[in-house]
């Protein structure tokens, strides 16, 4: 019989914060696009929190956008009205950490 070992860790509970905040991302017009919340949370993210252009950004009130378990944007079809300077802010048990920095969000179609 073999000798076994168990290993118990505790994680370290931290709020959620935001790694990485690229300063442009880009959508292409007409089609399904992603604007990315890259996020560090231990517990697991609850919920992430948008602005656009300063303003709250509720996904769920916006036609065609919403808002994935790992606190980024889907748009389902991208628009013009979809540009414009982001910011969202992820939160755990834990609370909130740091928000991201503005991000840029460019819709590309044909052409550009």
């Amino acid at each position: 019989m073999q000798p076994t070992v168990s290993v118990n860790q505790t994680l370290p509970m931290l709020p959620a914060r935001v790694t990485y905040s690229p300063a442009r991302q880009y959508l292409p017009l007409g089609m399904s696009g992603i604007v990315r919340c890259y996020i560090q949370a231990s517990p697991q993210l609850q919920f992430a929190t948008w602005t656009k252009d300063h303003r709250m950004f509720d996904p769920a009130t916006i036609p065609n956008v919403e808002l994935l378990a790992n606190g980024s944007l889907y748009f389902h079809k991208v628009s013009q009205e979809h540009h414009g300077f982001y910011r969202c802010t992820p939160y755990n048990l834990q609370g909130t950490g740091q928000s991201s920095n503005s991000m840029e969000v460019i819709v590309r179609g044909r052409g550009d």
